[in-house]
């Protein structure tokens, strides 16, 4: 049995045990660079089998597959997304445009600048323009063609009616005195209204020289009777409710004159649109509706009974009447009512 010498010593790998290196063209054969094994130091050293060849590569990463997701994963993302835009953005508006309270004493910043209209074109308007106000308007507005209170019953105590200019006058005197108490009820600051009887000779007035034998006025305020012209011209006889619807109605006239209203009515006969005429028909259906309303506040109080009511509506309906003179003695007579007397309405 041969020895081998002692100390370390290689084992030389036979030139038919080349190792082969995987990883380049040319196999290698400078030594045992991956299979080897340890060389023992016992005579009895048994030989182990020589590795067979090896071949170094490297292993495989896993490829990384991402889950995969139901459509409902990503519509829920893509809504939750629109929602906090939607949130961001409200809260930026009401960032810039905070609603304002107006607190007395304290400013209000004033808002954007309104751009100035163009003189050329209207102006939007949620309302239409004003109608411009006409002669009637005026007279329709007046204090006593809106005087909406009834007047309140009244009794009248009258004489026993006489053709006579003495007993006329007498007849007269008491006539006012009742027509002053019934229009206290409803205009309590009109002064009285005086009632003069003309017989005789004129009498001077601020519209002119009465006759005797002239109709019965009114002139500024003042009620101008002549018994001549009733009992002589007119035939009025011995009706006393006749004589009586006169005094109303030109008292009625007084009254518009002592409110304004005839002064409304002088202006608007200034208004060359407006008809003289017509106005004039106005003002007199008005004085008769206004008589009307003072003979309903006395019908069938005191002396005022139903013969005297209707001589007063047969007098005023019939002579010298305006039109529709009837209708309108009928409705201030019915209501008691001034401003149903509104003849100045369209």
């Amino acid at each position: 049995m041969t020895q081998e010498p002692e100390g370390d010593s290689e084992r030389t790998t036979p030139a038919s045990e080349e190792t082969a290196f995987v990883g380049g063209d040319t196999p290698t054969t400078t030594g045992p660079t991956v299979g080897s094994w340890p060389v023992g130091e016992s005579e009895q050293e048994t030989e182990r089998d020589l590795p067979g060849d090896l071949i170094w590569q490297s292993t495989p990463l896993p490829v990384y597959e991402p889950p995969t997701r139901p459509v409902s994963y990503y519509l829920s993302l893509v809504a939750a997304v629109l929602v906090v835009i939607a949130v961001v953005g409200a809260a930026t508006v009401l960032t810039l445009n905070r609603p304002t309270r107006a607190v007395a004493g304290t400013p209000v910043a004033a808002g954007p600048a309104i751009p100035t209209p163009d003189p050329t074109t209207p102006s939007p308007s949620s309302e239409p323009p004003p109608t411009p106000s006409t002669a009637l308007d005026e007279l329709a507005e007046a204090p006593l063609s809106t005087l909406d209170q009834a007047m309140a019953p009244t009794a009248c105590a009258l004489p026993t009616f006489r053709p006579g200019d003495t007993e006329q006058e007498t007849f007269y005197e008491a006539s006012e005195v009742c027509a002053d108490n019934a229009w206290a009820t409803v205009l309590p600051d009109l002064d009285d209204i005086a009632v003069i009887t003309v017989s005789g000779s004129a009498t001077e007035t601020p519209c002119g020289a009465v006759e005797p034998t002239d109709p019965a006025l009114q002139c500024e305020g003042t009620v101008y009777m002549t018994p001549a012209h009733l009992r002589d011209a007119e035939g009025n006889d011995r009706y006393p409710g006749r004589y009586f619807g006169v005094v109303l109605r030109e008292y009625a006239k007084a009254v518009q004159y002592r409110t304004g209203l005839t002064e409304d009515y002088e202006r608007a006969k200034e208004d060359p649109e407006a008809s003289e005429a017509e106005l004039d028909q106005r003002l007199n259906a008005q004085a008769t509706c206004l008589a009307g309303v003072t003979a309903g506040a006395m019908a069938n109080q005191g002396s005022v009974d139903a013969n005297i009511v209707s001589e007063i509506r047969a007098r005023l309906t019939s002579v010298d009447a305006p039109r529709d003179a009837g209708s309108w003695y009928d409705k201030g007579f019915q209501s008691r009512i001034p401003a149903r007397c509104n003849t100045w309405l369209p």
